[in-house]
């Protein structure tokens, strides 16, 4: 699990660094914070991510795997109303 979900954000890396130059230039180079936050959150969200995904394919399934998408609304939106004071609309629950 761990080589191919390391094989996978690599070359998502390798693809996003050849077409980066051509889009964009950058007006400053990014401080070692940013450079920081970027390692964290891609080591960290990405990486770890990866690597339990398919742990979980390994072990359950694809099918209970992909149950896990079903969650992140389920979460994002009860967080939103309960931490952030957020108003549930009609739409919300419905969809």
């Amino acid at each position: 699990g761990v080589s191919l979900a390391a094989t996978q954000v690599s070359l998502g890396a390798l693809q996003l660094a050849v077409v980066l130059p051509l889009v964009t230039a950058p007006s400053h180079a990014p401080g070692l914070d940013t450079v920081g936050a970027m390692l964290g959150l891609g080591v960290l969200g990405s990486g770890l991510g990866y690597v339990l995904n398919f742990d979980i394919i390994r072990r359950a399934g694809a099918t209970t795997a992909s149950t896990v998408t079903y969650l992140i609304p389920l979460f994002s939106t009860a967080l939103g109303v309960l931490v952030l004071s957020e108003q549930l609309t009609w739409n919300e629950p419905v969809g």
